[in-house]
């Protein structure tokens, strides 16, 4: 206690002689004291914004990606987002504010240029504005036709004077992307108003009507697949159906004259006229055993289960399992399955997923 008394002592004289002092003393002290931290806080946000207007000053934007349209032109797109169109020639740019400038097709000079809301098309090589952007959308140059979207929606194709070859007659509700609006040996895919996709010749008229969802631009010795509801057809060169849309996938074999087609349950060869090469295919194929006998392990903590290999396997197709005799080859069950269990020599236990479970004997018969 006297310890705590002596050490407060300097405080109750400093206390003493500062209730003595006149208010205007004690004013000043404290202006005295406030001043300094004013004046640090005052400097320290000049110096944090003469930084910033530094900064600001020599900041410029630099080029972060360029695109390459000719040995004259690029489109240079700035840390900013803004695209500039740069005239290697003449050493300037000379568009700003580009949204986006397409490539061109092997044989043709001009490319879309998309400005907000308007689309036109500009000569590569001479970087002159060729046809004023005025379109909603616009396609690239194929065989001397580009597909043009108005202000209204409606797609119809011009030439290269932008004029128009085949009316705005399309009521197009298809991405164009996917399956792109462009020509190739006289035809163009095309949609309709509910974005289903066909394919048009020269003169606007359906060469295929528009049934399907997507088309494959790609062909193979002149066939192409086709997809509808999910499911995947063949065509021919003429597009006469060769295999309707009723396939999970079809496959193209590069190492023989053949495809392949691909259900939920079964897999085949086939060739392009429409016959049955190999009937039947599988992924993978598991011999199938059931367990007999169990005997404890020597240490007594287990059992061993033995099993028998028998006369049937299970085999895979896309990822779904069915059960053939490996003896004979007959197919017990097709591959409609999630797992498959031999549990004796009689009785197989399937599962069909979402937890259903159930037992089937040799001939694939539900077990009741």
């Amino acid at each position: 206690m006297k310890m705590l008394k002596f050490l407060a002592k300097p405080f109750l004289w400093i206390e003493g002689r500062w209730s003595r002092c006149s208010k205007w003393f004690k004013r000043l002290v404290g202006l005295l004291f406030i001043c300094p931290v004013f004046i640090v806080g005052l400097l320290a946000v000049f110096s944090i914004i003469y930084d910033n207007i530094e900064f600001s000053a020599t900041y410029k934007p630099y080029i972060w990606d360029e695109k390459q349209l000719s040995e004259r032109l690029e489109v240079h797109e700035y840390s900013d987002g803004i695209k500039r169109l740069y005239d290697r020639q003449n050493e300037k740019y000379i568009m700003d504010d580009v949204c986006w400038v397409s490539d061109v097709s092997v044989d043709d000079s001009l490319a879309v240029i998309a400005f907000p809301g308007k689309r036109g098309y500009i000569n590569i090589h001479t970087a002159e504005i060729v046809i004023e952007p005025q379109y909603k959308s616009a396609w690239i140059f194929s065989e001397g036709l580009a597909a043009v979207r108005n202000q209204e929606g409606m797609v119809g194709f011009i030439n290269n004077k932008n004029e128009m070859v085949i009316p705005f007659k399309f009521d197009a509700k298809g991405d164009g992307i996917s399956t792109p609006y462009v020509f190739k040996s006289g035809r163009c895919f095309m949609s309709d108003s509910l974005g289903h996709l066909g394919i048009i010749d020269r003169e606007g008229n359906w060469q295929l009507e528009p049934v399907y969802d997507y088309i494959d631009w790609h062909t193979v010795d002149g066939f192409r697949k086709v997809q509808k509801d999910g499911f995947y057809g063949l065509l021919d060169s003429t597009f006469n159906v060769v295999y309707k849309p009723i396939y999970k996938e079809i496959l193209f074999k590069e190492d023989i004259d053949n495809i392949v087609l691909v259900s939920d349950s079964s897999r085949c060869i086939v060739d392009y006229s429409g016959n049955v090469v190999i009937s039947f295919l599988y992924d993978n194929i598991v011999p199938l055993g059931y367990p007999t006998t169990m005997s404890e392990t020597p240490d007594g903590g287990y059992y061993n289960i033995e099993y028998i290999v028998s006369n049937y396997a299970k085999y895979s197709i896309n990822y779904n399992y069915g059960i053939l005799n490996s003896k004979t080859g007959k197919i017990i069950t097709p591959a409609i399955y999630s797992d498959i269990e031999m549990i004796s020599d009689r009785l197989f236990s399937v599962n069909e997923g979402a937890g259903i479970s159930y037992l089937i004997d040799l001939n694939g018969k539900p077990i009741e």
